[in-house]
């Protein structure tokens, strides 16, 4: 189906809600929906965001960016408690159903508390052949994904918003902080911070997609990088802040995976 069509489509399912709250994540599929949604059929709509412990470094001021470029003055941020939860404090193969279902079972307190008749998030369907358990709490609490619905695809909803020369148009994908540790390895706030401090300073280099993996048990972060900034890496003043950041925290090597970047490589490698 080309875009105009799908855009046909995605306008005709969000006509029949009067008062749609929207999940921002600050990423570019649930970027897009908050855009088309507001600005593109200028639909009353509310935007809410949530910040966590393991909110990646930047992201909340990014939020804030876009919302102000696209005159959403009036979105709703929450801090939603994470940690609490086991599965999470223990980052177990089920952490991101816990984490969906508590994320959103409180956007959509919020979200009712406004008026609004439903919530939207901007899941596409390229979630579906992945391994994510968080698609089922969605599916529990009534939460619908209007990008599935109308068949959107992540590089369709890219196409789109280079279309429309939108901010987030070539943003790097981001997951959060607990998609840096082996599952089963305890969350802690010295490893979160570790892993916050490190990927800052990539970022502050890196365009592109990485990760900062971390094995906890050798002592060892890895990272992972888009090839075509793999370079950047090796800058000396980068090279020598990311292993003086890793020493100082307790580690002992910092090394560079040549796969590259791989989302989810935990849920690949198995390891």
């Amino acid at each position: 189906m080309e875009i105009n069509k799908k855009e046909k489509a995605l306008s005709e399912y969000i006509t029949p809600f009067s008062f749609p709250a929207i999940a921002f994540s600050g990423g570019r599929d649930s970027g897009f929906l908050a855009w088309f949604v507001r600005n593109k059929m200028k639909k009353g709509a509310l935007i809410l965001s949530a910040d966590h412990e393991l909110t990646p470094p930047g992201e909340s001021e990014y939020r804030l960016r876009i919302a102000k470029t696209y005159g959403w003055l009036d979105m709703e941020n929450v801090f939603v408690s994470l940690l609490d939860l086991p599965e999470i404090n223990f980052n177990t193969q089920d952490r991101c159903y816990a984490c969906k279902r508590r994320l959103m079972s409180v956007l959509i307190d919020v979200a009712r508390s406004r008026g609004c008749d439903v919530l939207f998030d901007g899941t596409t369907l390229d979630e579906l052949k992945k391994y994510r358990p968080g698609l089922r709490a969605l599916d529990e609490l009534g939460v619908k994904s209007p990008l599935i619905k109308t068949g959107w695809t992540k590089e369709e909803i890219r196409k789109a918003s280079r279309t429309y020369e939108l901010l987030f148009a070539e943003k790097p994908s981001e997951s959060c902080l607990a998609t840096r540790f082996p599952y089963n390895q305890e969350l802690t706030p010295h490893l979160i911070e570790t892993v916050s401090e490190f990927e800052r300073k990539i970022r502050s280099t890196v365009d592109g997609s990485f990760r900062a993996r971390v094995h906890p048990e050798i002592r060892l972060i890895r990272i992972e990088v888009d090839l075509t900034c793999i370079k950047d890496i090796f800058l000396p003043e980068i090279r020598e802040e990311l292993v003086k950041i890793a020493k100082a925290s307790g580690f002992k090597w910092v090394t560079v995976d040549i796969e590259g970047f791989r989302s989810g490589s935990w849920d690949l490698s198995k390891d």
